[in-house]
């Protein structure tokens, strides 16, 4: 289909979601490229923790475009969830994609809906270590954090599908060695 390139800032969801993410483009049989500017496909997946990561996140957009004007670019992520119209407003993006319209990404990636692509296989790379996603979000209102504000209240992910993930990512073999699973800490 076409080469793409996936930028990551922030955190180990953020990972997850960018394995997500790229699991969703080889399905699609898109090819990685560690060249943004040979990429016709980019998806940049945002922080918002701070107001630097925030710049970090506009920065970031803004190069990737310059590298490459006319690669389709896809912004996602914590940032684009809390303040897509600043996104948008940057003019380097062609698409904002929210946490909470992230059902919208496996089409907008691969061409896929999202039912299609439920059980499909998370692609860390070459990495030695692979993410288990057993919760999300937070129901804890610090005046400090806006986590729960993109991120949503806190969901565990069904045991089964985390068994199934486990399942898959032990069958990886001797490349996956070790599984990574970060329990939340209150």
């Amino acid at each position: 289909m076409g080469r793409y390139f996936i930028a990551t800032l922030g955190c180990k969801l953020n990972q997850f979601d960018s394995a997500r993410a790229e699991g969703w483009l080889r399905e699609g049989r898109h090819t990685p490229t560690d060249d943004p500017a040979q990429a016709d496909l980019i998806v940049l997946n945002t922080c918002t923790v701070t107001m630097k990561a925030d710049a970090d996140g506009r920065r970031l957009a803004r190069r990737l475009r310059r590298l490459n004007p006319h690669a389709r670019i896809i912004a996602t992520g914590c940032y684009a969830e809390r303040e897509p119209e600043a996104l948008e407003g940057l003019g380097v993006v062609d698409e904002v994609v929210g946490l909470s319209e992230r059902e919208r990404l496996p089409a907008l990636l691969g061409g896929k809906d999202a039912c299609s692509t439920a059980s499909i296989d998370l692609f860390f790379g070459d990495r030695s270590r692979a993410f288990l996603r057993v919760q999300e979000g937070c129901d804890l209102a610090c005046s400090y954090c806006v986590i729960p504000s993109v991120r949503g209240p806190s969901r565990s992910t069904a045991p089964e599908t985390i068994s199934a993930h486990k399942t898959r990512h032990t069958a990886a073999g001797p490349g996956l060695r070790r599984m990574v699973v970060t329990p939340v800490r209150r």
